[in-house]
């Protein structure tokens, strides 16, 4: 995890550790290597960027307290965004953009790799549906989610602290 901090004016919280992004920011980056239910902060922040953690997160349980603790650490209408795979409501749609992911991603990639990838895929994540991630969303305190992206199996969304 990666703390953000504008001078005076924002501090943002951000669920990677990726050194490249941190070294971009420069000053304004703090690294912390906790978890967000874990962690301790001087301050409330301004904004939070959740990229690529939750649909890693097993089970609904554990997101929920990882969102819940993601909220907890914001000020009061500060913005939560994440960015996510998620499992349409419908198991047709769901077969559907998984074959069409694998497909686009096959075209890239020899056959073999594709498959063991999608294995892995299939094996390592934690699909959600939207109106559990509604639900999971509001049982942390913030209001409904609003989608701001999505492509095949692939979603980010934006809400606000209360």
């Amino acid at each position: 995890m990666a703390v953000y901090r504008r001078r005076s004016v924002a501090r943002y919280v951000r669920s990677v550790s990726v050194a490249r992004r941190r070294s971009r920011a420069g000053p304004r980056v703090e690294y912390v290597c906790d978890r967000i239910e874990d962690a301790s902060f001087p301050r409330h922040f301004d904004a939070a960027t959740s990229l690529l953690v939750a649909h890693f997160i097993d089970g609904d349980a554990a997101k929920q307290r990882y969102f819940h603790a993601l909220a907890g650490w914001l000020r009061p209408d500060a913005p939560l965004v994440w960015a996510d795979l998620y499992r349409p409501t419908s198991d047709e749609a769901y077969r559907a953009l998984w074959a069409a992911w694998r497909e686009q991603t096959g075209a890239r990639m020899e056959a073999d790799a594709a498959a063991r990838a999608f294995e892995r895929v299939d094996e390592g994540i934690s699909f959600v549906r939207p109106a559990t991630l509604h639900q999971i969303v509001a049982d942390a305190g913030l209001p409904p989610p609003v989608p701001l992206y999505q492509h095949l199996l692939w979603g980010a969304w934006m809400s606000t602290a209360a």
